[in-house]
């Protein structure tokens, strides 16, 4: 989980992020508790 910290941190844009969930290579759960902890 503290790489989708590092990647929210970072700026990354969220077309990227959408891009590794179709991928498979992020975590949906991770990230939905991630955007929920901020």
């Amino acid at each position: 989980m503290k790489d989708i910290h590092a990647l929210i941190d970072a700026g990354i844009d969220g077309t990227i992020v959408g891009k590794a969930f179709y991928e498979g290579t992020l975590d949906l759960a991770d990230a939905f508790k991630v955007s929920h902890a901020r």
